[in-house]
């Protein structure tokens, strides 16, 4: 029975072992944005040129927890959750494109990062271009994963008409979910 008892407090200890040496390790910080809202930006440390990645919808910076910190070996590497997600404050308005990018332009100033490496997915490749435009002398090198898109000619892309909500379809959640998904099934048949 000892010897059960000894194994499984042994298993347990290498398994907290494992998970704290997998674990992503930063500070978070909190940081002003352009109009007095609080910014999330994660600071993995490390030496060199600054990295400041930007996030996708929806995220928050915690989606680099895993990849930020292969890069801490030759930069210095940070996240910023932008205005909305994360720790970040959820003002009401603000969400424009000319915001955003001041809020960049804080976070940036506050790290006293004057050139810096802006890398980011999905709609931060907007954040990311108009930055470089607008700050051209705050910017290394930008790094695009999946962001670049032309937003140019949205009204060519032929996404089909999808029903309207009837009463009966926002009666309850399910039956609001039941709506949800015919949408998607229209969407995926026809752009798929």
């Amino acid at each position: 029975m000892q010897t059960g008892k000894f194994l499984f407090l042994f298993v347990t200890m290498c398994l907290a072992r494992f998970c704290s040496l997998t674990q992503s390790q930063h500070q978070v910080k909190i940081i002003q944005g352009s109009t007095n809202n609080k910014l999330e930006v994660l600071d993995w440390g490390g030496s060199g040129q600054p990295i400041l990645f930007l996030t996708g919808l929806g995220n928050s910076a915690h989606v680099y927890d895993d990849f930020a910190p292969r890069f801490i070996d030759k930069f210095h590497v940070y996240a910023m959750s932008r205005r909305g997600f994360g720790a970040s404050d959820q003002p009401l308005n603000g969400y424009g494109i000319d915001t955003l990018i001041t809020d960049v332009l804080a976070v940036c100033k506050t790290l006293h990062l004057n050139k810096v490496i802006l890398m980011g997915h999905s709609l931060a490749g907007d954040e990311i271009t108009a930055f470089a435009a607008k700050y051209p002398e705050k910017v290394e090198s930008v790094v695009y994963f999946d962001a670049a898109y032309n937003h140019n000619n949205l009204e060519d892309i032929p996404f089909p008409d999808l029903p309207n909500p009837q009463n009966d379809d926002t009666a309850s959640i399910t039956q609001f979910n039941n709506y949800m998904a015919s949408c998607k099934r229209i969407l995926y048949s026809e752009v798929c």
